[in-house]
Order: structure tokens, then C-alpha cells, then sequence
């Protein structure tokens, strides 16, 4: 694939950085620190999908109608947090850590497809 050059490629390049390093930042913080950031009802969904893999096994919301409405891959991803990493005080913090390992991953693969473009 070839290369495409971007006016002011170091420049591009270096905001990328300072991107992926306050995204890192970012997601460390949200991690360790998960209380107090709020969530909605998707965030319950999924949490509650993850401990009941985790604990039972079986991909279910009590007193749901329909769990299928969120991807499985996801909560099946958190559970995995949740066993080999722990719940920590919170009780999901496995769960934040592979959410952040995924996030700081993704963010890096950005960053290599961004210093490619700019060369």
C-alpha cells in the first residue's frame, strides 16, 4: 500500500500522539476509577450480562424479555475480564480493565494507521 504524504506530517503525527496519549490517560482513569461516571440503562445491561455469564454461565437478564437486544460479544468479553482479573471493590472492575486493554488497542491501531498517512 502506498504511502500518502499529508502537509505538515509531523505535525499530524504528533497531534495523533497527544491523542492516543489523552485517550490512554483517559481510559486508565475510567478503570481505576469507574465510580461517579455515570451510566445508563445499556451499561446495566451489559454489566448485569457479564456477572451472569460469569456466575452462571448463561446469558440472561433476570426479569428481561429479551436479552438478545445487546451483542453478546461484549458482556462474553467483560465476564472473561471478570474471572481472570477479579470484581475489585466495585464489583466490575475486571470488567473496566479489558474494556480499557480493548480501548488503549484500538487507539494504538489508530495511531499506526494515522503515522502511515502522514508518512
Amino acid at each position: 500500500m502506498p504511502t500518502i504524504r499529508v502537509a505538515g506530517g509531523r505535525l499530524v503525527a504528533a497531534a495523533c500522539m497527544a491523542a492516543v496519549a489523552a485517550g490512554v490517560a483517559w481510559r486508565a482513569l475510567v478503570a481505576i476509577h469507574h465510580r461517579g461516571f455515570g451510566g445508563g440503562s445499556d451499561q446495566v445491561a451489559y454489566s448485569t450480562l457479564a456477572t451472569q455469564i460469569a456466575d452462571h454461565l448463561r446469558y440472561a437478564i433476570p426479569r428481561a424479555q429479551d436479552p438478545f437486544h445487546w451483542a453478546p460479544g461484549a458482556p462474553a468479553l467483560f465476564a472473561v475480564g471478570l474471572r481472570l482479573l477479579g470484581r475489585g471493590a466495585g464489583g466490575l472492575a475486571g470488567a473496566y480493565a479489558i474494556q480499557a486493554i480493548v480501548s488503549v488497542a484500538t487507539l494504538a491501531a489508530l495511531y499506526v494507521a494515522a503515522r502511515r498517512l502522514a508518512g
